[in-house]
């Protein structure tokens, strides 16, 4: 696991103060382990964490936006107020098949393309992420602080908290639209294609006609075959 920190600046087109956000970003690679082609297919459901489970999922991001703001009540009413101070945290899980040197080649090589594949979708999450993050920055700085002249610190903080849940609201439906428009990540690669995009039963024990040479050994007709997604359901988790 490794936490890498960016300040707003390092955000392409950025217009805030770098100081009222933080970014934290936290990746995990979970363990799993497999022989073969079956076993990998077995062990991606397996062997995966239970937020993974729950989520039907074999990458993860999760989002937490964070922000506070300075309240300071005035003597004879009004209120006095700075910030947000925000932080954008998010962790992003991923599987890491760790005995995969001791599998054919072909399997390690097919495998490495999905990972690269998972990789770029969970990016595409965190990317929007941050672009929200910085919109919602920008518009409370933006805010005409002389229509707040008067009012009790509560009303700002309920007017700053207006604010922050359309802004989630909205990253949450940017975020499903992502998982749509690119197919939980099968349009980024993020799909074991193994023969004729099916990994064939332990059960056959030779090719049968249809097969190309870089199925593996034992490969059945397609229809007969199945499926191995390298599925990714990465809606965050908003808190």
């Amino acid at each position: 696991m490794c936490t890498v920190v960016l300040c707003l600046g390092h955000v392409p087109g950025a217009r805030a103060d770098q100081s009222e956000l933080e970014i934290v970003e936290t990746f995990r690679h979970y363990p799993i382990s497999a022989a073969d082609a079956g076993a990998l297919h077995a062990a991606l459901s397996q062997q995966r964490p239970d937020e993974l489970e729950l989520a039907g999922s074999h990458a993860l991001t999760e989002i937490a936006l964070n922000s506070r703001l300075e309240l300071e009540p005035r003597e004879g009413g009004g209120c006095d107020w700075h910030g947000p101070r925000m932080v954008l945290e998010m962790r992003t899980s991923l599987p890491q098949w760790v005995d995969q040197s001791a599998s054919p080649v072909w399997l390690q090589s097919r495998w490495n393309d999905v990972l690269r594949g998972l990789e770029t979708h969970e990016e595409g999450h965190r990317r929007l992420a941050r672009e929200q993050a910085i919109r919602l920055l920008e518009q409370i700085r933006a805010l005409d602080r002389s229509e707040f002249e008067g009012l009790p610190c509560r009303d700002i903080e309920r007017r700053i908290g207006s604010l922050k849940s359309r802004a989630l609201s909205r990253l949450a439906l940017r975020q499903h639209s992502y998982d749509e428009r690119t197919k939980l990540g099968a349009t980024q690669g993020a799909v074991l294609v193994l023969g004729h995009g099916q990994i064939c039963p332990r059960s056959a024990m030779r090719a049968r006609p249809g097969c190309d040479e870089q199925s593996p050994p034992g490969c059945t007709c397609p229809e007969q075959g199945r499926d191995l997604p390298g599925k990714s359901t990465p809606l965050p988790t908003l808190y």
